[in-house]
C-alpha cells in the first residue's frame, strides 16, 4: 500500500513542467513570433497601400465627373472667390481642390467639424484625401531654398496653419472640414493675368479665378495616361519644390533621412486617365540640380524649359511618368 501511494505521489509530481521545459516552450513561441511578425507587418503595409490606391481612384472618378460637368476642364488647384490670394492669415478667399470636390458634391462630406476662424490641427484618417500611412504631423516643406535644405516632413497638408480646411465660398454656411495628405500636380504662382512677371506654367492643374488664366482642358493634356495628377505627397503646390513634396510612404526599406527619402520606398500615383500605379520613389523626380524647379513649370518661349527638363529627367533617371502637360 505504501508503495502504491509513493508511486502515485511521484506521478503527480511529474505532471508539472520543469524550468528547462518552460524555457524551451517560450523560446519556440518567440521564434514563431519572430518568423510571423515581418509577414504580418508586410500584410498590414500592403493593406494600407491598397486603401491608399482606392482613395486615389475615388479622387480620379471625382475628377472625371468634374470635367464632364465643366466643359472638359481639369479641377482647379485653388478656386478663388474673386481676385487672388493676398497671402495673409485673415484672407482665405479660396477653396483648395480637395475642399472644392467635396463642396461641389463629387465626394462625400467628412465627419469632422472645424470652428470658423480658429487654427485647427486635426488628423482625420477617414477622409478619402488621406493616405492611411500618413504620420500625424503637419507636412513642413521648405520655401524657395533649392536644393540644399532639409526635405519635407511627410504629413498632412497645412493650409493657413490648419490641417483641416473648411469651404470659404462654395459651401460657406457649414462647419465641415477636409484633411488632405495628397499632393496635386499643380501651380498657381505663374498663371496670373495681366502680370508681366508671370512666366506661365506647364503644370496640368492651375488656379481658377477672375485674375487667373483659365484652367486647362483635359483635351490639352498630351498624354493623360502618363501624366501625374495626384500622388502621395505633402502640400498642394507641387511646382514649388517638387522633389521635396513627394512622399515615400509605402514599400519595404523606406527611409526618412534627407537623402534616402528620395530613393527608397514607393509612391502611389493617380494619372489623369484615372488609373493608379505604385512606383518606386527613385523613379519619380528628385532634386539633382537647382534648375529642375524652373524646368518643371516655366513655359516662357525665350528659354527651352521643356527640353531642359527632359534632359534633367533623363540624367536623373525619372523620364517617366510625365509632369508637364506638354510632354
Amino acid at each position: 500500500m505504501r508503495e502504491l501511494i509513493h508511486i502515485s505521489e511521484r506521478s503527480l509530481r511529474r505532471r508539472g513542467f520543469t524550468l528547462v521545459e518552460l524555457l524551451v516552450v517560450i523560446g519556440i513561441i518567440a521564434l514563431l513570433i519572430s518568423i510571423l511578425l515581418p509577414s504580418l507587418n508586410r500584410a498590414r503595409e500592403a493593406a494600407k497601400a491598397i486603401k491608399c490606391a482606392s482613395n486615389l481612384r475615388q479622387i480620379g472618378i471625382a475628377e472625371t465627373m468634374y470635367a464632364a460637368d465643366y466643359h472638359g476642364s481639369t479641377v482647379p488647384y485653388q478656386l478663388y472667390a474673386g481676385g487672388f490670394d493676398t497671402r495673409n492669415a485673415t484672407n482665405k478667399n479660396y477653396d483648395p481642390w480637395y475642399v472644392a470636390l467635396v463642396a461641389l458634391r463629387y465626394l462625400p462630406k467628412p465627419g469632422i467639424t472645424i470652428t470658423p476662424g480658429l487654427k485647427n490641427t486635426i488628423y482625420d484618417f477617414h477622409s478619402v484625401f488621406v493616405c492611411p500611412d500618413t504620420p500625424e504631423i503637419v507636412g513642413n516643406v521648405p520655401g524657395s531654398s533649392f536644393p540644399n535644405t532639409v526635405k519635407a516632413n511627410d504629413g498632412f497638408a497645412s493650409d493657413w496653419s490648419q490641417t483641416a480646411r473648411s469651404s470659404y465660398f462654395l459651401d460657406p454656411n457649414t462647419n465641415w472640414a477636409v484633411c488632405c495628405s495628397y499632393a496635386i500636380n499643380g501651380d498657381n504662382a505663374s498663371t496670373l493675368l495681366n502680370d508681366p512677371t508671370s512666366v506661365g506654367t506647364a503644370a496640368p492643374v492651375r488656379a481658377c479665378g477672375t485674375n487667373y488664366q483659365p484652367p486647362l482642358k483635359m483635351s490639352q493634356l498630351r498624354h493623360p495616361s502618363d501624366l501625374v495628377f495626384v500622388l502621395d505627397g505633402v502640400g498642394i503646390n507641387l511646382a514649388n519644390n517638387l522633389a521635396y513634396r513627394i512622399a515615400n510612404r509605402h514599400g519595404g526599406g523606406k527611409s526618412s533621412t534627407p537623402d534616402l527619402a528620395q530613393r527608397t520606398g514607393s509612391v502611389n500615383v493617380l494619372f489623369f486617365d484615372g488609373h493608379v500605379q505604385t512606383l518606386p520613389r527613385a523613379q519619380l523626380a528628385w532634386c539633382n540640380n537647382a534648375t529642375m524647379q524652373h524646368d518643371m513649370t516655366y513655359t516662357l518661349t525665350n528659354q527651352p524649359y521643356l527640353q531642359q527638363f527632359q534632359q534633367d529627367a533623363a540624367a536623373g533617371g525619372y523620364s517617366w511618368p510625365y509632369w508637364r502637360y506638354d510632354q
